[in-house]
C-alpha cells in the first residue's frame, strides 16, 4: 500500500515549509495559550498521535491527511529537545548525543524485526508505525541538532544557517543525481531539513536590525508557511491526477 507522497523535490519543499510552520508558529502559540515545556511538549505528542492514528487508518494516500501527520510528528519532535532540556539539562550537544541513540535504536528494531526499509509501499502496519516512530525520533535529532548549531557551536546565526543549507544542497543533490536508495537519503535529509527550515522561518520572522531579518514577525511567517505548504500539497495532487490520468489513457483505447 502506497500512503506516503512520491518522494522527490516538492516533497521537501513542502516538508521544509512544514518545519517554518512549526518553527514560527509553535512557539507563538504555546506562548499565547501560556503553556510551559511540559505542557508543550505533551499537547504536541498526543495531537501527534491522534494524527499519525488517523493516518494510519486510512488505506490509501491522502495528501492533506499525510502531511497533517508530518506537521504533528514535526511539532512533537521539535519540543522534545526543549523537553529534555528542561528536565534532563543534559545540553544541546548531549541531547543530540542521546537522541541519535534514540534513532539508531529505532532503527535496529526496524530490521530486527524483518520489516523492508523501503519507504513507497510499505506492506503492513507495523512497517509503518515504525516510519512514523522513526519520524519522530529523526525530527527531534533534527531539532536538537538546530539548537546546538544555535546555541552552543559558537558560531553566529549566518553561519549556522550556511551549514544546514550546505547540507541540504549536499543532500538534495545526491538524491537527484546518484543512485542511493532513497531509503538511505531520506532519514538524514529528513534531519537536516529541521534546522533549515527553522533557519529561514528564523530569518524571515527576526527584524532586520536583529540578524539582517525580514521582520514579519512568528504569525505573518507561519502564516507565510502555512499557505505555501497548502499550495504545494494542492499542486502535486493535481500533477499526481494528471499522471494517473496519463497512464490510464491507453488502457481504455
Amino acid at each position: 500500500m502506497n500512503k506516503i507522497p512520491h518522494l522527490n523535490f516538492q516533497f521537501w519543499m513542502i516538508e521544509i515549509c512544514a518545519v517554518a510552520l512549526v518553527a514560527a508558529g509553535g512557539g507563538f502559540l504555546s506562548k499565547s495559550l501560556h503553556l510551559g515545556v511540559i505542557e508543550t511538549a505533551l499537547v504536541f505528542t498526543v495531537l501527534a498521535f491522534v494524527l499519525v492514528g488517523a493516518q494510519m487508518t486510512v488505506k490509501k494516500l491522502h495528501a492533506f491527511l499525510f502531511w497533517a501527520a508530518m506537521l504533528g510528528v514535526t511539532s512533537a519532535g521539535s519540543a522534545l529537545p526543549e523537553l529534555l532540556q528542561e528536565t534532563a539539562r543534559f545540553g544541546d550537544a548531549k541531547d543530540s548525543a542521546l537522541l541519535a541513540a534514540v534513532v539508531a535504536g529505532v532503527f535496529l528494531i526496524w530490521g530486527g524485526v524483518g520489516e523492508n526499509f523501503a519507504l513507497e509501499g510499505m506492506a503492513s502496519r507495523r512497517a509503518e508505525s515504525l516510519f512514523w516512530l522513526g519520524a519522530l525520533s529523526v525530527t527531534a535529532l533534527g531539532a536538537a541538532l538546530a539548537d546546538y548549531l544555535e546555541h552552543d557551536s559558537g558560531l553566529d546565526i549566518l553561519m549556522s544557517a550556511a551549514i544546514s543549507a550546505a547540507a541540504v544542497l549536499l543532500l538534495g543533490l545526491v538524491w537527484r543525481f546518484t543512485r542511493l536508495p532513497r531509503a538511505v537519503l531520506f532519514w538524514p535529509l529528513l534531519m537536516f531539513a529541521q534546522p533549515f527550515g527553522r533557519a529561514i522561518a528564523g530569518f524571515l520572522a527576526r527584524t532586520h536590525d536583529d540578524h539582517h531579518g525580514m521582520g514579519f514577525g512568528p504569525v505573518m511567517t507561519a502564516a507565510l508557511a502555512g499557505y505555501m505548504m497548502m499550495a504545494l500539497i494542492i499542486i502535486a495532487m493535481r500533477r499526481e491526477k494528471q499522471a494517473n490520468a496519463s497512464v490510464e489513457a491507453p488502457k481504455q483505447v
